[in-house]
């Protein structure tokens, strides 16, 4: 079916669009939002393609790519692309409607806060003596090598370590990609979103409160919010 094919090309464009020029990303980015556009007439064969499209994605350009993990990268560098990305693919105002537009961003807001609906951010605790201790400790806190915080006390040291490292990362790609794009890429959107962001939000922070991500990506939110006053709306 054309979709499929539709779908095929779409995706290697995405899990290669970090090799080209910038002149050749903006191309890419203008021809997708086209394709897109043209697509969203079909409503019946759009929603789910634009589903599982965008799933897809998310899937490549939130990961940690090979050259951070072996070729010396920083992840830091591989997450501007990502936040390029969609926020130049979205932001082609002139190609896109406002309605397939927000389509769009509608499944990438339900996907991501599925995402952060299912992340393990368990943890277990454990004591270090301080006889044992090799990390320093400053202001009665210290930073594991998992990144979670612990705290000191006369006897050593308390820290957290995630159960599931590979989903702690990810919650960490994901609240600074959110911290960027949330505020720069139709922010007003995510008004509609807000009540299940935050829903998802508070229930993982009451389930895991040491796990600061949670709260960096609630803060973004809230500051999208304030910019709108939606909290002051009658």
């Amino acid at each position: 079916m054309i979709q499929t094919h539709f779908f095929k090309v779409c995706t290697i464009g995405v899990c290669n669009h970090r090799k080209l020029y910038e002149k050749y990303k903006h191309r890419f980015y203008e021809s997708l939002a086209s394709l897109l556009m043209a697509l969203s007439r079909h409503t019946q064969i759009f929603a789910p393609w634009i589903r599982k499209f965008v799933r897809t994605t998310i899937q490549e350009t939130l990961k940690i790519p090979d050259a951070a993990i072996f070729g010396g990268e920083s992840p830091e560098e591989s997450l501007k692309d990502a936040i390029q990305f969609w926020r130049e693919w979205l932001n082609k105002d002139k190609l896109w409607s406002e309605r397939s537009c927000q389509l769009v961003y509608n499944e990438l807001m339900r996907a991501l806060i599925e995402d952060i609906k299912e992340v393990n951010l368990t943890y277990r605790v454990s004591r270090v003596l301080k006889q044992d201790n090799d990390n320093e400790v400053s202001g009665g806190h210290v930073q594991d090598d998992e990144g979670l915080l612990g705290h000191s006390d006369q006897d050593g040291v308390v820290v957290y370590r995630a159960n599931n490292n590979n989903h702690q990362q990810y919650l960490t790609r994901l609240a600074d990609f959110l911290e960027v794009f949330l505020p720069h890429c139709h922010d007003k959107w995510l008004l509609n979103w807000l009540p299940q962001l935050s829903d998802v939000l508070i229930k993982k922070s009451i389930e895991t409160p040491r796990i600061p991500r949670i709260y960096q990506i609630l803060r973004t939110s809230m500051q999208v919010c304030n910019k709108y006053k939606y909290f002051e709306r009658s």
